[in-house]
């Protein structure tokens, strides 16, 4: 059998499109490199080449388990866990409407809630069949259009909007949310640079926290106290991030002395961002304050107090009760899981982190087992970014959190944490789902200027 024929005869057994490309591609350089052999035993080239070609077995044969093999694979046991914690955050929103909807005339209710969620849910089911390379092979570029077009719209949008006067300060921090995935695109741009790579990278993230601090002032309705959840995630994500890039030698073979070295400049950046955060008195107030509200008897320690009791004292099945005694605006979007314990019960509660943490612990484990590098990335991205502002989610919700704001997939209301959480939601479920078919694209990396020190 000829080459081409044999090669079009496998490829009509693959069904997806992508995947017929990817097998086609490692097909033919397999029976490339096998007819070089042939070649150099003393065949010539056509010989060679049919020899190659045979020892391949039935095309068909080959194909049809090529198709097994590389196919998308539907996340079903993820979807389904994701769908139980979309309507358990409906149905509990929907209680809180019903319960104290008279009392808070101005509060959308119910069909917002609903809407919002598809809306989510609408931009993970896009995402899940979209291809997730274009993060790396734009990464430079879409991180110019957040440092600089980002900013400049909501400026604009707050100047000429009554709308925009509200929301621009809740859609920038929105919009930090998403750094986290720029930055796995910024990390492969810097793959196999060893520790001069990791140093690009954690200038390209400490410059633009910095960058999103000063902005957040100009841009934000609420000041300068909004702002420090999302740094606090975004360096935590990004630290976590690096750390795996590491481990998975993204960087290059010296993991030990990568991840040493990592860590102290995480630590020493996040000091100095630290005394940058609290070098503005009102931040310093704010951030210490909520550190005393531990110790002393403050009115944030008061809150704490009553969520911790809230949580103690609910019963384990339908408690049919809120915080403070009925519901209110924190209650509609920052207290729902707590919500969740107090009306349902504590096994509702229990329930509902345990598939939490089962969905992040499943995403992880896929983007861990990810052959291609960005797949590996974006996946990891997602989930322990997802995972930290959980972990920041779940502690506020117990009374135990040093802010009292986060935006969480599902638990969170609004629009913004609609979109932009469907966003994480849906590229972690593409790349489960692209696992076998998507192929690492080929990004061109730029050679890095040798800087020579002498020293007479």
């Amino acid at each position: 059998m000829e080459f081409e024929e044999y090669m079009s005869s496998l490829a009509e057994q693959i069904h997806d499109k992508r995947a017929k490309k990817l097998v086609a591609e490692e097909i033919k350089n397999h029976i490339e490199e096998q007819a070089k052999d042939y070649e150099a035993e003393g065949l010539s080239p056509v010989e060679a080449l049919k020899e190659a070609v045979r020892q391949m077995g039935n095309p068909i044969e080959t194909g049809m388990e090529l198709n097994k093999i590389h196919k998308p694979k539907m996340p079903w046991a993820m979807l389904a866990l994701v769908i139980f914690i979309m309507t358990a955050s409906i149905v509990m929103q929907a209680v809180i409407f019903a319960e104290g909807g008279n009392n808070n005339s101005s509060w959308a209710g119910l069909p917002t809630t609903i809407i919002y969620n598809c809306v989510g849910f609408a931009v993970i089911l896009v995402l899940l069949y979209m291809d997730y390379n274009f993060i790396a092979k734009y990464a430079y570029q879409f991180y110019g259009v957040f440092m600089v077009g980002v900013p400049v719209f909501l400026f604009v949008a707050k100047l000429f909007s009554e709308v925009g006067r509200v929301t621009a300060g809740t859609a920038y921090y929105g919009a930090q949310l998403l750094f986290p995935i720029l930055f796995a695109g910024i990390i492969y741009k810097n793959r196999n640079r060893g520790i001069r790579g990791i140093g690009i990278c954690l200038m390209f993230g400490f410059a633009e926290l910095l960058w999103y601090r000063m902005v957040y002032e100009v841009i934000g309705t609420t000041g300068r106290y909004s702002c420090y959840p999302a740094l606090v995630e975004s360096i935590l994500s990004i630290g976590l991030i690096l750390l795996f890039a590491v481990w998975k030698g993204i960087f290059g073979k010296d993991k030990k002395k990568q991840v040493v070295l990592l860590l102290v400049i995480v630590g020493v950046l996040s000091g100095i961002c630290m005394l940058l955060l609290l070098g503005s008195g009102g931040m310093r107030h704010y951030v210490l304050a909520r550190v005393a509200a531990f110790f002393r008897g403050t009115e944030d320690s008061y809150l704490s107090t009553l969520i911790q009791k809230s949580v103690s004292d609910a019963p384990w099945l339908g408690g049919q009760t809120f915080l403070l005694g009925e519901p209110n605006n924190e209650t509609y979007g920052l207290f729902v899981l707590n919500s969740i314990f107090t009306y349902f019960g504590k096994l509702a509660g229990v329930i509902v982190i345990a598939a939490y943490l089962l969905f992040l612990c499943m995403a992880l484990r896929t983007s861990c087992k990810q052959n291609n590098r960005i797949g590996f990335l974006v996946g990891t991205a997602c989930t322990l970014s997802i995972l930290v502002r959980f972990t920041a989610y779940l502690v506020i919700n117990l009374g135990f959190g040093l802010w009292w704001t986060t935006l969480v997939p599902f638990l969170s209301y609004g629009r913004v944490s609609a979109v932009m959480n469907g966003i994480y939601i849906g590229l972690i479920l593409c790349v489960y789902r692209n696992s076998g078919i998507l192929k690492e694209e080929y990004v061109p990396q730029k050679r890095l200027p040798k800087i020579r020190v002498t020293v007479e």
